[in-house]
């Protein structure tokens, strides 16, 4: 699997590329801040449909502008995708496969794996072992939609666990 083409609209620095990549290696060079972690994150992005570098998908925007977009072509062995991501100043974020939007991350999923290793991931190391599982659940989700879909409801499951029994069980005596 690699990503043919990637097609960026103000995106971060980026006003308008397109990057024809190719099956083997790939290198990005250039001097500080001319957009090389930017292609990245956007390769991420579409693979996740989420940034790796912030929570507020707005930065993503280029500054004066109301959308960013980004598109990728991902061939695989057997077949290829074409990915659209598009994120407006309303915070209203769409991605379409093959033309047809989704409406859950989740579908998302496994159309193009990917992983992100940058100097911030030495918090794999350092930090927390909540640190760890996360990076781990993204590369799993990513094989197995259900076990992204389990994973949001054990989640879930888990809140509402902790938020009883921060209350002391209240909510159960009220009923």
């Amino acid at each position: 699997m690699y990503v043919k083409s990637l097609t960026i609209k103000n995106f971060r620095n980026y006003v308008m590329q397109r990057v024809e990549l190719t099956p083997s290696l790939n290198v990005f060079s250039g001097r500080n801040a001319v957009g090389k972690t930017n292609l990245l994150e956007a390769i991420y992005t579409l693979g996740i449909g989420k940034s790796p570098r912030t929570v507020s998908e707005r930065e993503m925007i280029r500054i004066s502008e109301s959308i960013a977009y980004v598109k990728g072509e991902i061939v695989k062995q057997f077949s290829k995708h074409t990915i659209d991501l598009a994120v407006d100043r309303a915070e209203k974020k769409r991605v379409a496969i093959d033309g047809l939007p989704i409406k859950k991350l989740g579908e998302l999923m496994g159309v193009l794996g990917i992983v992100y290793f940058s100097p911030d991931e030495l918090g794999l190391i350092k930090n927390s072992p909540s640190v760890r599982r996360r990076f781990m659940d993204i590369a799993l989700s990513q094989q197995s939609r259900s076990y992204y879909y389990t994973l949001g409801k054990y989640t879930k499951t888990l809140m509402q666990r902790n938020k009883l029994l921060k209350s002391g069980g209240e909510s159960l005596r009220q009923t």
